[in-house]
């Protein structure tokens, strides 16, 4: 039986390649997504820790100067939060592209694999054919040596 050859083994391989590096991309990218969700995250945490702080201060008394400093500090941290937090939409764009990306690179791959798959059941029958029709050969070059040995051996 020969050897089945897909004509477009290239092409699968190449596929497989980009989908292998769109799915690393893919999982760079989530990493990032998650670093930058921690950040945000411990940017809340302080800010919430720190109106708290501000506030136990406020009850308990405190100068003018603290006050005007804390609430800037406030500020600043709801301002890191929203750059964060701007970053964080931006990363999730870039996460969802390179996802859209990723889902394509599985359907070319896909598609591949579904031609090979095709081509290799046509191989496969028509191997089947042609050791049908070699049998057949076979069988009735046999039948007729035979019924010529049958002829000679009456004649003789």
């Amino acid at each position: 039986m020969k050897r089945f050859k897909f004509s477009l083994d290239k092409v699968l391989s190449y596929d497989e390649y980009v989908k292998k590096r769109e799915t690393d991309v893919l999982g760079r990218l989530q990493t990032e997504y998650r670093a930058i969700e921690a950040r945000r995250d411990a940017a809340v945490q302080e800010d919430r820790a720190v109106k708290r702080q501000f506030l136990l201060d406020c009850e308990r008394g405190q100068t003018a100067a603290k006050a005007v400093a804390t609430a800037r500090y406030i500020e600043e941290l709801k301002r890191r939060i929203e750059d964060i937090n701007v970053q964080l939409t931006r990363q999730a764009e870039k996460v969802e592209a390179q996802r859209q990306k990723l889902i394509q690179a599985a359907r070319d791959v896909q598609v591949i694999e579904n031609l090979r798959d095709r081509r290799y059941k046509g191989y496969q029958a028509a191997q089947v054919k042609y050791n049908e029709r070699f049998i057949e050969g076979f069988v009735s070059n046999r039948i007729a040596r035979d019924a010529e040995e049958v002829t000679h051996g009456i004649e003789g």
